[in-house]
């Protein structure tokens, strides 16, 4: 039950994100932002048991990720509003697929045969995926792509977020990583006169929903059920976080994929799992969105 929240919550980002009407800079700027000042307390805790932890050093080896990650969230942004809520979360959600191509390129990790069929299997259907999709609607093409793009950037990430977050407290390092990616984002929107939001009582709820549910509760839940619980079971079902999103989009906005995704979906989510199950060790969940 307390998976299935953590999933839920997970998948309303791209709701949030679809309904807001702030320009992509901004969103996810306020977003990080947000998340950063709402965690701020558990990182004054953690640096008050480790002094010297925090230190402006460790501050400056956290701006290659947070650029990283600033660039994340704004194709992701960008993308998920250009196609459905359930292709968009599907697309942003196969890192599970991707890391293990990532971790080979950037630490010569090995990568095992399961692996390589489920990588293919899955990369098959992102393929059809787009490709029966093209005629019917150039746009939501465009906006798969991006979603692909931003997930591969954000598998980038976490591989350099594993290297340099290694043997340091969670909250001393990813509290301060999402307040310099807000300020990123933020600076971004500055500098390209992106404009300023509208802060009616309508759009503050939605940025603060963005903020808490998915980004705090959605990422906290995720990361106590990967140490509680096996993780490819946890791993495979972050992979149905576009069932949730689909009906949550259809209710809110009477919005249905093609009929080609329903079949291709399958082929996906069969090729993730075949990676899931074939990984080495326990899988980390890769949670985004």
């Amino acid at each position: 039950m307390v998976l299935l929240l953590g999933v839920f919550a997970c998948s309303l980002s791209v709701i949030f994100l679809k309904t807001s009407q702030t320009h992509a800079y901004w969103l996810s700027a306020a977003r990080l932002l947000i998340a950063a000042a709402f965690l701020s307390p558990l990182m004054v805790i953690e640096a008050r048991k480790l002094p010297g932890a925090l230190s402006t050093q460790s501050l400056l080896l956290s701006v290659p990720g947070a650029v990283m990650l600033a660039v994340h969230f704004i194709t992701w942004t960008i993308g998920a509003r250009m196609t459905t809520a359930a292709n968009g979360t599907l697309m942003v959600n196969l890192t599970t697929v991707v890391m293990p191509i990532v971790m080979w390129l950037m630490n010569r990790e090995r990568v095992n045969r399961g692996e390589i069929v489920g990588g293919i299997l899955a990369m098959s259907g992102v393929a059809a995926l787009v490709g029966s999709q093209y005629e019917l609607s150039p746009q939501g093409v465009r906006g798969d792509l991006i979603c692909f793009g931003s997930m591969c950037l954000f598998c980038v990430y976490l591989a350099f977020s594993r290297r340099l977050g290694m043997g340091r407290s969670l909250w001393l390092y990813i509290v301060p990583l999402y307040a310099i990616s807000g300020l990123i984002c933020a600076l971004i929107a500055l500098v390209t006169r992106a404009p300023f939001p509208t802060l009616t009582p309508r759009e503050t709820t939605l940025l603060l929903c963005l903020g808490l549910v998915p980004t705090v509760i959605g990422h906290t839940v995720m990361n106590w059920c990967m140490k509680t619980m096996r993780g490819p079971v946890v791993s495979t079902a972050n992979l149905f976080q576009f069932a949730f999103s689909g009906v949550t989009a259809y209710i809110l906005f009477r919005e249905l994929p093609a009929a080609s995704f329903y079949p291709v979906c399958g082929l996906i989510i069969a090729g993730s799992v075949i990676v899931i199950l074939s990984h080495r060790s326990s899988v980390d969940v890769d949670v985004e969105s």
